[in-house]
């Protein structure tokens, strides 16, 4: 029997991984979080319109960002072991402590119901901003060393690297936590 013909099926169905740094983040990698953003934003604008008055912006960025971050937290939780596995190849704090990496996604879930409940809004804004800029430094890192692993965040599940589009989600969301801050402050 001819095996060619499977070989090469075979060789056209699977590609080789592509190093982050061997070339530079395309579009379409970015299409499945953007996909995952679109949705949390849409479902936190329905959340401001069921609210009763005008639309609030501080509101809304504790709807979006805790919906985001729990979501993230699920997606994590999908595939804990292949999370743990790449999250201690990068994070800084992770490779050390792989206790850690396992109460990241409790940790996201913790912060995004806070944020949604509007509980402790400071120590949230800050615990949010802190946890996604360590978190960005270590992604950050691994871009620079090239290592090539899935990404933590949206796991196998979505099929998804660890890219430039991995670093700019949580330098995006602690950046969102930071202005939520700064909305924040002058109203109490």
């Amino acid at each position: 029997m001819d095996h060619s013909y499977d070989k090469s099926a075979m060789a056209t169905m699977t590609k080789p991984p592509v190093s982050p740094a061997a070339s530079p983040a395309r579009l379409q990698d970015g299409i499945p979080l953007l996909a995952v953003i679109m949705l949390t934003a849409l479902a936190a604008s329905a959340k401001q319109w069921a609210y009763p008055g005008p639309w609030e912006m501080l509101g809304w960025l504790h709807d979006f960002v805790g919906l985001l971050l729990l979501l993230m937290a699920m997606f994590k939780v999908f595939d804990l072991d292949n999370f743990v596995s790449n999250f201690t190849r990068f994070d800084f704090l992770g490779r050390h402590l792989r206790l850690y990496a396992y109460l990241y996604p409790a940790l996201e879930v913790v912060l995004g119901i806070g944020l949604l409940s509007h509980y402790q809004p400071e120590i949230m804004y800050i615990a949010t901003a802190t946890l996604l800029s360590f978190s960005a430094l270590g992604i950050c890192d691994a871009l620079i060393r090239g290592l090539d692993i899935g990404c933590p965040h949206l796991g196998r599940l979505l099929g998804v690297r660890l890219s430039l589009f991995t670093l700019l989600e949580e330098v995006a969301i602690a950046l969102l936590a930071l202005m939520m801050l700064v909305i924040y402050l002058p109203s109490v």
